[in-house]
């Protein structure tokens, strides 16, 4: 898996994608799923490093563009509010399926965002198998990723 600028959508809600609302983002500010705004909408883009990347797991740090702050979810529990911040976090990308379909799994491993319906701050939640709220789509450079690893 590459890096680079990506919007990730909700599975479960098409028209959802990761973002943080507009005016003063500062630390602590909620990453809420929000109306997708099509385009490039700066609010709903993330700059993806990615550290290591193997089989279907990649491990990455997502940083909101407009603010330069990553996303982060500290102390790591179910209902966790996920929120951007100065802290440097690391995320698995694991692949769910190969229709680009991924679950953003936290640092330690044990939860994964979701969100439990539209216009709310995404969570930590225990996985569950193909549950929806849990699975994003990746949107790089204007184009859905397919799951293949370039």
């Amino acid at each position: 898996m590459e890096g680079g600028i990506c919007k990730f959508h909700s599975v479960m809600f098409t028209n959802q994608v990761l973002s943080v609302p507009t005016g003063n983002i500062k630390e602590g500010t909620s990453v809420i799923g929000a109306t997708n705004s099509g385009g490039a909408a700066a609010t709903q883009l993330w700059r993806m490093h990615v550290i290591e990347s193997k089989g279907d797991r990649s491990t990455v740090t997502l940083t909101h563009t407009v603010s330069g702050k990553y996303m982060r979810a500290e102390p790591q529990r179910p209902g966790q509010g996920v929120v951007v911040s100065d802290s440097n976090t690391r995320w698995t990308l694991i692949r769910h399926n190969n229709n680009g379909e991924y679950r953003i799994e936290a640092q330690h491993g044990q939860f994964v965002c979701a969100l439990t319906r539209p216009g709310v701050q995404v969570t930590l939640a225990h996985p569950i198998g193909s549950e929806r709220n849990q699975l994003w789509h990746m949107e790089r450079a204007g184009h859905r990723d397919p799951g293949s690893d370039s």
